[in-house]
Order: C-alpha cells, then structure tokens, then sequence
C-alpha cells in the first residue's frame, strides 16, 4: 500500500473534518507514511490544514481543469476509501466518483458512513452496483445496515456495523477543578436539508427553531443561564445567529467560526448541556463527558442514540414541544455525561482499523484495465455530470 484515495466532505463542517482527521490518522496508523489523495468539499481548506499529497473539489471533478488530476489519482491510488455522513445514495457526485473507482478496478471500501433512501429508481440502480462491487461497507448505525441489505438488496460484500469514525478523536482532558455557580447550556442548531425530506419538513424545522428560541429566552431570563451558540456547518451561520439575537439576553454568546474540531471539544468541555440538532455536536460533547439533549432532524440521530440505550433523551422535530424540552433539560442539568456508552461506541469505531487493514491488502486490478475504460469512462462522466448540473438548475 503506497498510494491511497479518499472521498470525504471535509471543508464546509467540523464533522466531516474530524472523520478526515481520523481516517488519515487509521490507515497511517496501519500502513506507515503512504500519500493520500482527497476528493473533498472544500480543495483548499484541506490542503491547508491536512497532510495529504493533492486534492480536487468534489464539486468541480468533472471540469476540464479537473478532471485530469482526478484521473492521475484513479490511476495512481492502491484503494478508494469513502467516508462521511448521509452520502450513500444521498449525493449524485461522490457516488458517480466512486461509480469511477468500481469501473477502473480499484479495491473500494465504504468506512463508518451513513446511508439514505432515494426517490430516483435509477439513483438506487446506480447505488446498488456500486455497493455490491465494494471490498468492505462498514457502516456508523443499524439503520444504515438495513438500507444496504433490505431497501438497496446489496448481498456481496460484508457489512458490518461500526460507529462513527468522530468517535476516534483523542478529548482535551476536562478540567474538573474549575467550580461555578453558573450554568453554561450549548445551544446548536441547524438550518432545513432537504436531503433528508422523507423524515422531517421545512414546517417541522421551522416550528423546531421557534421553540428553541422560546425556551432560550425562558431560561435566560428566568434562570440566568448562559446560552453559547455554536455552528458544526457553514450553512447554520445565519440561521443561528438570527436565533441568538432573537433572545437578545446579554449572556448569549454566539460562536462565529467554525472551531477545528478538538477547539470545538474544549470549548463544550466547559459546559454543563448541550441542546443540539447536528450529530457531530452531539458526538463531541458526549465526548467530553457533556450531557446532551438531541433534536433529531435525521433518522442517524434516532440511530445512534438508539445504539447507545439512551433514546428518551432525542426528541424528534416533528414531537418538540416547549414542556418536553425543558422538563428534559431539567433532568439532564443533573446528571453527568455518559462515559460508558461514548466509551463503547469509540472501541466499535476502532474496528475499522482492523477491518480496513485486512480489506485492503488485496490487490487492485492490473493498470491496462485503466487504459482500456478510461476513454468511455471521460465521455460519460462529463455528460452525465451536465445533465446533473442542469437538472439541479431547473429544479431550483
């Protein structure tokens, strides 16, 4: 193993950082010192604040400036891993670029991701062949296990059910010697995805985030609580700042960046709650022994929470009320974090390495199988990709 591809969307959001993060930190780990290519969100970003040799935009692979360089990784690289959240059967783009890796025969492994349904039957075609063509599928939840093998039907390669690979990031140690009478709540929300729309509506999320703001408002006036508003995703920035000042007390803190993710653990270490809609801020806190209340927007929240016995502490978007939240809240501000199940969870994440090391000492198919798809593989990838872009461009 010297040469290795990864698809992650690392760049727009601390948790797909953190997962590259740990993915780079695995397979060096195993392998020693090997270059790694990366198929990112954000070309640039990763490039500065990562080890790896190169890297392309996921979003702009299919340009005649990119493309070329995207080729030279699929010719070069040992085995594609793929990693992230909800992109399985959810993004067009990393899907056709692992479609990319199957065809040329590089050894595929899809490590510790989420998995969604689609509405497109040719979407789900596409999906299947992918999935039944890869060397290892390890998965962050049960929920996603199911869709492989009973809503996509995929029966060939071994799925196993890991966790989240933001689980295998060391926590700053928690300083347990700072005493305060002040209560310190983090508050995380999120703005509407439609990506996942069979599960909750823009009504829901809206609704959701006014009575947030109501329940902020509440404990900050009535309890003095310190609220500290703090964005996993770019795309969050607006819409929680517009919640902050709604509250308008003058211990509201908003974060305005997007902390690195082991900043982002000490700063939640600091806190006695965290009330969150993105699964990564729930990851971390929990991380850092911080009690956590979830909003599931996303069935991944039901799931890991689910994995983790501790469902009655997830209120999902469609079920949040007022009183619920702040009887939940309540009960948590007395109680500590749950070491055990996080502990738990990080040892099911560590399988990967194991399961990867094992994988992906099989060999790749031989190079002239490269040269001979690689002229009807750049036609269809460039149309295919234009038909995406003007399809997104309609529909919007």
């Amino acid at each position: 193993m010297k040469k290795l591809l990864v698809l992650s969307w690392a760049g727009t959001n601390i948790g797909d950082n953190a997962i590259l993060f740990a993915i780079i930190e695995l397979v060096r780990k195993k392998f020693g010192y090997i270059n790694i290519y990366a198929l990112v969100a954000d070309e640039k970003f990763v490039k500065d604040n990562y080890h790896v040799t190169d890297a392309v935009s996921i979003s702009e692979f299919h340009k005649p400036e990119k493309l070329p360089k995207i080729l030279r990784f699929l010719r070069e690289a040992d085995a594609f891993i793929y990693v992230g959240g909800d992109t399985i059967g959810g993004n067009f783009r990393s899907m056709l670029l692992a479609g990319m890796a199957v065809f040329l025969g590089i050894p595929i492994v899809f490590c510790g991701c989420g998995v969604l349904p689609t509405k497109y039957k040719l979407m789900k075609s596409f999906v299947k062949i992918i999935l039944e063509n890869a060397r290892l599928i390890t998965v962050r939840d049960e929920y996603s296990e199911r869709l492989i093998r009973e809503y996509y039907c995929v029966t060939k390669p071994p799925v196993y059910v890991t966790a989240d690979l933001a689980f295998l990031l060391q926590p700053p140690t928690r300083n347990s010697n700072i005493v305060s009478n002040d209560v310190k709540i983090g508050i995380n929300v999120a703005s509407y995805d439609p990506m996942y729309y069979f599960y909750s509506s823009r009504e829901h999320h809206n609704n959701a985030l006014k009575i947030i703001t109501n329940v902020c408002n509440f404990l900050a006036e009535k309890y003095n609580v310190t609220l500290i508003f703090f964005p996993t995703d770019k795309v969050d920035y607006e819409i929680l700042k517009k919640v902050a000042n709604i509250v308008g007390s003058k211990k509201v803190i908003v974060v305005e960046q997007l902390l690195k993710p082991k900043d982002l653990m000490t700063l939640l270490s600091q806190l006695n709650l965290v009330v969150a809609f993105r699964l990564h801020a729930l990851i971390f806190a929990m991380s850092v022994g911080v009690p956590v209340i979830a909003v599931s927007y996303a069935p991944k929240i039901e799931a890991l929470f689910s994995s983790m016995g501790q469902s009655k502490y997830v209120i999902p978007i469609n079920d949040l009320n007022e009183g619920k939240l702040l009887n939940i809240i309540n009960e948590r501000l007395r109680m500590r974090g749950e070491d055990i199940f996080v502990n738990i969870m990080r040892r099911k994440a560590k399988l990967n390495e194991y399961l990867i090391g094992k994988t992906l000492q099989q060999k790749r198919r031989k190079a002239w199988a490269f040269y001979l798809f690689l002229p009807s593989i750049i036609p269809v990838v460039m149309l295919i990709s234009t038909f995406y872009s003007a399809f997104r461009y309609l529909r919007h």
